[in-house]
């Protein structure tokens, strides 16, 4: 029973944060497209980004490692906070807080991993924006199943748990927010049939936009599909 109503269009109930607001996701895609399409960035600004395959940052970011920076936005980045953001009614705006992603790399995961490890990973790097995407162990999270304990264990060579009473899983592709590691510059997190799967960035996959609710709303409804929770002014 998490369904909201927002911008009509249904949308999922992913967390409560410790600040009140409310993290959601969009139930369906949007679109497929790529990451980071192939040569977006120009590699003489972005000297962390030197491949022809995307680039996993999400965002313009100073300081990567070792001096290593971006001066530009991953595609799916300025998709969603300027072509798609434009599209919301400017009521349904006026809910939306604009909020801290943890948009950090979830390094390639091995079976003694965590669900915190992969937190402390992804909040490692820290941006501000008004729509991002699913954070990868959200994914895990979400899942019921009690084999499902982290990346490695939601990879099809490894049981692919995750997929298991998820409420997140969907039938088809779709992009995670966090990249994989310093060392494999292209590649992101992806969930592919329900498991998790680090792909090029310049690849093509659905998208499906994360937002935060501000914490001060008002909502009617029972929160299910047929009657989802709807947002009211106060």
């Amino acid at each position: 029973d998490n369904y909201v109503l927002f911008n009509n269009s249904l949308w999922r109930i992913i967390s409560v944060e410790n600040d009140n607001t409310i993290k959601i996701i969009k139930d369906d895609s949007l679109d497929s497209m790529p990451f980071d399409e192939e040569g977006y960035r120009n590699n003489d600004n972005n000297t962390y980004c030197t491949s022809n395959d995307g680039c996993n940052e999400w965002g313009i970011n100073n300081n990567i490692s070792g001096g290593l920076y971006t001066t530009q936005n991953a595609t799916i980045n300025d998709y969603l906070n300027n072509d798609y953001y434009s599209t919301l009614s400017e009521n349904s705006k006026k809910y939306i807080e604009k909020h801290d992603f943890n948009v950090g790399r979830i390094y390639l995961g091995y079976e003694d991993t965590n669900y915190g490890q992969h937190v402390s990973h992804a909040s490692a790097t820290i941006q501000q924006y008004w729509i991002a995407l699913l954070n990868t162990y959200d994914y895990i999270i979400a899942s019921l199943d009690e084999n499902c304990t982290n990346i490695y264990r939601a990879k099809e060579e490894n049981g692919g748990y995750c997929k298991n009473q998820n409420y997140l899983n969907k039938t088809y592709n779709q992009w995670t927010l966090n990249g994989t590691s310093l060392s494999n510059k292209s590649w992101v997190w992806a969930i592919d049939n329900g498991m998790t799967n680090a792909l090029e960035a310049k690849e093509s996959r659905e998208i499906r936009p994360v937002l935060y609710l501000k914490s001060n709303i008002y909502i009617s409804g029972k929160g299910t599909k047929l009657e989802p929770y709807q947002l009211l002014d106060n």
